[in-house]
């Protein structure tokens, strides 16, 4: 008797309290949340007026459905974590994508807002299905709205960053990431982000200052380093880019990329001697970047040590087939050309596998290799004016 009197108090009381917040409210998606509770009631109603013994599963409903389902739903709505209409939208919404009823999720996501212009759910389900119908301008200011109502949501930040940058509107995807630093200047993914849009549109000052600030917050980071490596190259300021590389390579020492952008720099400064170490060293790692065996190759031929060459570039070509047509067209390979050639268990293809290197590593790496040409140019240059000074004053001498 106890226990059915305690029921009757407490589903009473939570129906009234929904009943009044569906009216403050003025949102009929309570009604259903209602009846699910009246269902709960009526069950109890019929167990004490007509002595009907319930068995225990209606029992158990009886409970869920006039007690323990409305608390959740209070208990939710008073913590701002999701409110009842939206968790039905949230239903729907699956329920219409199931179907491919885009219209119809449209509509009811509309109506919602419509009746809740702070629903965070609503206006980020309406951004996606603007998003997936290619409506991307329309998905980009339902996204704005959504970090409007809620500056924690990170996620959307970089999506709404990825939009942008997408439509090309690197102004705006740059807004977005300084506006999340701002608020969180240790968000790491943030920070790559932005250095990656700022050196694609060349603002290279701007990346390092990125990226050092990022630093501060994580001072052992291998990407962090390498990064503003590539913007110290593209600066043309090579000693703090071979400062950058030796620092990640430091961090890890399993990684090729560090110690292969360390040999192209020491290319660049005509140190064969270094330029042999580094890049040995990035082909002991996890991963192996197949060009380092190219240059391997390359630096064994200036040191007249053939076989050496001979090994490395095979093993280049066994690795990608595409080296066949580099060597072929590289002038120190020419004392070796017969053992330019594919393996015959490998298929040849012009453009041969894919290459470990990103786009953006391999562009720098073609700026690279562009200045390397140039600073062996201007040495053999300065070697040859040097020898016709000194055969001069031999001459002047005698």
């Amino acid at each position: 008797m106890i226990e059915k009197l305690f029921f009757n108090l407490v589903a009473t009381a939570l129906f009234i309290i929904i009943f009044f917040i569906m009216a403050r409210k003025n949102n009929t998606t309570y009604i259903s949340l209602l009846v699910i509770e009246a269902i709960g009631i009526a069950i109890n109603f019929l167990e004490i007026n007509f002595n009907i013994f319930v068995q225990w599963p209606f029992k158990v409903i009886e409970y869920i459905f006039s007690i323990i389902l409305p608390i959740i739903v209070i208990f939710l709505e008073r913590k701002n974590i999701i409110k009842y209409p939206e968790i039905i939208a949230l239903i729907m919404n699956r329920y219409y994508i199931a179907t491919n009823n885009d219209e119809k999720n449209k509509k009811m996501l509309l109506k919602l807002i419509s009746k809740d212009q702070n629903s965070i759910l609503a206006h980020k389900l309406l951004a996606k299905s603007y998003e997936k119908d290619g409506k991307i301008e329309f998905a980009i200011d339902e996204y704005l709205r959504v970090v409007d109502l809620n500056n924690d949501d990170i996620k959307t930040y970089f999506k709404l960053s990825n939009l942008y940058e997408n439509l090309n509107k690197d102004d705006e995807a740059i807004a977005i990431l300084n506006n999340l630093l701002y608020q969180k200047p240790d968000c790491y993914k943030a920070s790559i982000m932005l250095g990656d849009i700022l050196y694609k549109t060349e603002q290279f000052k701007k990346a390092i200052e990125v990226y050092t600030e990022a630093l501060k917050y994580n001072v052992n980071d291998y990407d962090l380093y390498y990064n503003l490596g590539m913007v110290y190259i593209r600066l043309n300021d090579f000693s703090n880019a071979e400062i950058c590389y030796k620092r990640a390579a430091e961090i890890n020492t399993k990684l090729y990329n560090g110690y292969y952008m360390l040999g192209k720099l020491s290319l660049l400064s005509n140190d064969i001697g270094e330029a042999e170490k580094y890049f040995i060293e990035s082909i002991s790692g996890e991963e192996v970047e197949t060009s380092s065996y190219f240059e391997l190759a390359k630096i064994y031929m200036l040191k007249n040590e053939r076989e050496k060459s001979i090994t490395f570039l095979q093993k280049a070509i066994e690795l990608d087939v595409k080296y066949v047509n580099l060597a072929r067209k590289e002038p120190m390979f020419i004392p070796i050309k017969q053992y330019i050639k594919a393996p015959e268990n490998i298929e040849y293809v012009e453009e041969g596998p894919k290459k470990t290197l990103s786009k953006k590593e391999s562009d720098l790496i073609e700026k690279l290799d562009a200045d390397i040409e140039l600073s062996q140019n201007l040495g053999f240059k300065q070697r040859e004016m040097e020898i016709k000074r000194l055969e001069k004053d031999e001459r002047n001498f005698e």
